[in-house]
């Protein structure tokens, strides 16, 4: 479908959607853009080295100077010259033979997607405009990070959500206008940390709660007329600004916390605990090592934490405003939104108590619009970046947990266990240095990919198993510098070789990235710069 019926369509949706979300339309979409592109996770843009067309990737991880093609140029039936491994001397020699055969793919369309423009790493999805990482959805546009998900503009990690605009972590909801870290809610407008709430203005760190403006509970009636007034005014500004605050314009502007009001409640919030390394954690990146090394690495795995981290979304700390020390919270380019408000921070426990003793009154909240707001939140917007629910255990340094156990600095910390060091691993166990690896198990340094079992290295791959630095590949096992492949096993350079001459290459890659880890805990040589001039 070309271009324009792509984004027609889409416009017809974010037409709807903002009848459901703000209770009319507000204009064409493309007059939005460059705000709904806005506090996303930064993409590549490159050129085909084939063509010359453009070529969008989901990450800016892949070098500039390496060659570049487009998914839908990629011939998966090419023939390349077999390789000699008994005539090869070392990895460096591999890599050399290989080369050439090293092109980095963007505009990565899977599954049964259709309909995509300007998107990469899009899986089984349809109706995806200019955005990134997106799997199981549908009318997405302007977006990073949407896992099963319908009606979706300018969001940024989010999944099970529908008919949201300009959201931030939210999931499990819908109906949703700025909710950042806003979860198993829906109606909400300019919220921060929510957990099962519906029908939310202005409010933050609330469980279960309706009905709320500025964390304060209101009889329907009141709330409602409240909100018509807020969402009138809302679509007033999209009309003449084409764009309007966010989330973090509003909280940054309000300021210092009053110096009273932060000794009282010092004295009222405590700190949650966090316990340190749990021992499973060592054991079960000893056990990962040794599958994919053939021995297990000497030491801990925070001695590799830096090399773990190359190619993730660091989880980052600051300091709590009640003086109970650091708290973590999620490196997701929309948190730096935040950095003028860093004196607003408190940790998961301490916003729990003041939720529900900083609070709007009644006068106050009747007369609440964006002429005022930040002045009027002053007392009330503080802000905990942790999430937690679910069932979980040993899971530390994680800000966002949910049915985990025995993890640590792990970001998006989803249905996982025994892991360390990752980005959003959902559903994975046995996972370090991954970002965005899903349902997958004793893996290290992989990224963007489905479906992964003792893999090293591996990007933009689903369905792959015993296998070192391959890129874009489905259904390929026991192989190695394998790029843009299907349907391989013990294959080398996209080029299958057998199981001898296949195992004599492993067990050489196997010794040289282990004498890389001996002498510095780490190795230089990566998926995505191994094809750099």
């Amino acid at each position: 479908m070309p271009e324009d019926m792509i984004y027609g369509h889409l416009n017809n949706e974010w037409n709807r959607t903002c009848k459901v979300v703000l209770g009319g339309e507000v204009g064409e979409l493309k007059e939005f853009e460059n705000w709904l592109l806005e506090l996303k996770q930064p993409r590549l843009r490159g050129t085909s080295s084939l063509s010359g067309k453009e070529v969008v990737f989901s990450s800016t991880d892949y070098m500039q100077n390496a060659k570049h093609m487009s998914f839908d140029e990629i011939d998966f039936g090419r023939k390349f010259e077999p390789l000699c491994i008994d005539d090869t001397k070392d990895i460096d020699s591999i890599l050399e033979a290989v080369r050439e055969r090293i092109y980095y793919s963007g505009n990565i369309i899977l599954g049964t997607s259709q309909f995509v423009e300007k998107s990469s790493s899009v899986s089984n999805s349809y109706y995806v405009y200019e955005s990134a990482r997106i799997q199981e959805s549908k009318n997405i546009a302007y977006s990073t990070i949407c896992k099963n998900s319908e009606n979706i503009f300018g969001c940024n990690v989010g999944s099970f959500s529908n008919y949201d605009i300009r959201c931030h972590q939210h999931g499990k909801g819908g109906r949703k206008f700025e909710g950042w870290l806003t979860w198993m809610s829906s109606e909400c407008y300019y919220t921060y940390n929510l957990m099962g709430c519906n029908d939310c203005i202005f409010s933050f760190n609330l469980r279960s709660k309706r009905n709320v403006i500025g964390n304060l509970a209101l009889p329907k009636e009141k709330y409602l007329t409240i909100k018509s007034h807020l969402l009138a005014q809302i679509r007033d500004i999209l009309k003449q600004k084409k764009r309007a605050p966010s989330l973090a314009d509003i909280v940054n502007e309000c300021g210092t916390p009053e110096k009273n009001t932060l000794v009282q409640l010092a004295n009222f919030a405590k700190p949650s605990e966090q316990s340190g390394l749990n021992p499973e954690i060592e054991k079960a990146f000893s056990e990962t090592a040794s599958l994919i090394f053939g021995k297990p690495l000497s030491g801990s795995v925070c001695d590799y934490s830096e090399w773990l981290k190359r190619h993730i979304i660091n989880v980052a700390e600051t300091e709590s405003v009640l003086g109970s020390g650091k708290t973590t919270v999620p490196n997701y380019e929309n948190y730096h939104a935040f950095d003028k408000s860093r004196n607003r921070f408190v940790n998961l426990s301490e916003a729990s108590q003041l939720s529900e003793i900083q609070k709007l009154g009644e006068i106050e909240a009747e007369k609440l619009d964006f002429s005022n707001v930040s002045g009027l939140l002053s007392g009330v917007a503080f802000l905990s970046a942790q999430f937690h629910d679910g069932v979980f255990s040993n899971v530390t340094n994680c800000p966002i947990i949910i049915n985990s156990a025995n993890c640590y600095s792990i970001l998006g910390c989803v249905n996982v266990k025994d892991s360390a060091f990752c980005t959003w691993p959902n559903g994975s166990d046995h996972v370090f240095g991954c970002a965005f690896t899903f349902n997958s198990s004793f893996n290290v340094n992989c990224y963007s990919s489905f479906n992964l079992t003792r893999c090293f290295e591996v990007d933009s791959s689903s369905n792959c198993s015993d296998s070192y630095f391959c890129h874009n590949c489905e259904n390929v096992h026991d192989s190695m510098f394998c790029f843009n492949s299907k349907n391989l096993r013990y294959a080398i350079g996209n080029v299958v070789v057998g199981r001898e001459q296949y195992q004599r290459a492993k067990s050489m890659l196997q010794s040289w990235l282990r004498e890389g880890f001996e002498t510095d805990k780490a190795v230089d040589s990566d998926i995505f710069n191994i094809g750099s001039a």
